[in-house]
Formats: structure tokens, sequence, C-alpha cells
């Protein structure tokens, strides 16, 4: 979870791999 948005993606809070919002 990003910023409590974790619509469709992996919640992972170890790295920003994901998509940067």
């Amino acid at each position: 979870s990003m910023d409590g948005a974790d619509e469709g993606e992996v919640e992972w809070e170890e790295e920003e791999e994901v998509e940067p919002k």
C-alpha cells in the first residue's frame, strides 16, 4: 500500500518498484 490506495496493485511496502503515482 502506497497511500492506502491499493486497488489492483500488490501491497508491498518494501521498495517503490511499482509505477510511481
